[in-house]
């Protein structure tokens, strides 16, 4: 069984953490390589990307069936002034929904260098994170949709990230149910950044408009908080942490990621998951993603002949999967209000009339996955997929069609 892979047990987060502070060995992709040889054979192709003064290092791995992404934690004071300021920004704390810009384009950052390194596009993408980059590591499935690069699906479990997002963003990037955040019951970072509520002394700090935006962030995902004692309950923050900022909380920030061991560090992380498992805690249920199988065609009677055309067909269909999916502007589905009736508009016509925001954005949405997944298939008849769908709308405007209920298309008569 692979040890590696998040299991419903909580003592599989010991192997993620000690694949973490791997990136800190004077090796690391040596030192990861030889790690996950022996789990997944064969192991395919690696990479590892040094921090640079604007993204931490990050760790990519292509096995069998199977992709790993690890983020390291920040390495230098600029990207801690960076993510602070990520999350103070300019913008005004009226905004309820707010992410922080240094963590999205990090993420960006991460799948655009993998993505142009001629990766195959990923499949059970495991994403490990720590501080930072668990911070970074909700936005990447995102960045990996929007690149059209491959399937986003995968756990991620992170340690001692700080919060990252708004509470609807969060919803957006998706990974709220397959994300586990580790957090020890003392570490300081999970705070980061400070609400008022969490830390009154921030208002002093960064001013009462800016405080009033930092409140308004929020972690992905649920949360467990591991004590010193190995014990496991669940939780959003620490309980018993103790904040100092000071007056720049930027170096602050970067003195808990790159200072000796303390309660931060990967090595007080590991030393509890140790304490937990010697003590038999009891089991922790991590989000395991559905596997990913490839197709395959089980036909030993096929000729030659139509084994080169299903030959053929795979070959396009990996290209089509592999190409980034462009939809133009005017040519997707989106919301449109009208007054105070809601529709959804395909390029510049009104296509369906709804009384809600919330349905209308649903079917736009679905509109325009259906226009993603279709490029990427192998083959399209584009002649019969327009002749089925002039049917289904004329049997489903037709009471006699058996349709139930039947579609309405005649807008509905407003009286005096």
């Amino acid at each position: 069984m692979d040890p590696y892979m998040p299991m419903h047990n909580s003592t599989a987060l010991l192997p993620w953490c000690r694949l973490l502070m791997l990136m800190k060995d004077a090796n690391p992709q040596q030192a990861l390589d030889n790690a996950l040889r022996d789990v997944a054979p064969p192991f395919g192709r690696s990479m590892y990307i040094i921090g640079t003064p604007t993204c931490p290092a990050f760790y990519y791995a292509q096995l069998n069936g199977v992709r790993f992404l690890l983020i390291d934690g920040i390495e230098g004071l600029n990207q801690a002034i960076l993510l602070t300021a990520g999350y103070v920004g300019t913008v005004h704390p009226a905004i309820r929904n707010p992410q922080n810009a240094y963590l999205n384009d990090a993420a960006n950052n991460i799948v655009t260098v993998l993505k142009n390194a001629g990766f195959a596009p990923p499949i059970n993408l495991r994403i490990g994170g720590y501080s930072t980059g668990g911070a970074i590591a909700p936005f990447v499935p995102f960045w990996v949709r929007q690149s059209g690069w491959g399937d986003d699906r995968g756990n991620i479990i992170t340690f001692g990230s700080p919060k990252s997002t708004g509470f609807r963003n969060a919803q957006t990037l998706g990974v709220n149910d397959r994300m586990t955040r580790v957090m020890n019951d003392d570490d300081p970072v999970p705070l980061f950044c400070p609400s008022a509520l969490d830390y009154p002394p921030i208002i002093a700090v960064v001013g009462p408009v800016h405080a009033a935006r930092l409140s308004n962030f929020v972690h992905c995902g649920g949360g467990v908080i591991l004590s010193a004692e190995g014990a496991f309950t669940r939780g959003v923050v620490p309980p018993t942490t103790v904040t100092t900022f000071g007056t720049n909380i930027a170096a602050w920030l970067f003195a808990q990621e790159s200072g000796p061991p303390n309660r931060h560090s990967m090595t007080e992380y590991e030393k509890r998951l140790i304490i937990m498992e010697q003590n038999n805690a009891h089991a922790f249920h991590v989000p395991q993603a559905r596997p990913q199988r490839a197709e395959e065609v089980q036909r030993p009677e096929m000729n030659q002949q139509e084994r080169r055309v299903v030959d053929a067909i795979a070959v396009r269909g990996v290209q089509q999967g592999h190409d980034p999916v462009v939809i133009p502007h005017d040519k997707i589905f989106r919301w449109v209000r009208v007054g105070r009736i809601n529709c959804v508009a395909f390029g510049d016509k009104l296509v369906t009339i709804t009384n809600t925001k919330k349905r209308a954005l649903r079917m736009a949405n679905s509109g325009n996955d259906f226009l993603r997944v279709m490029q990427r298939q192998a083959v399209v008849d584009p002649v019969t997929i327009v002749a089925q769908f002039d049917s289904y709308f004329q049997f489903a405007a037709d009471a006699g069609a058996g349709f139930a209920p039947v579609l309405a298309t005649v807008f509905p008569a407003i009286g005096n």
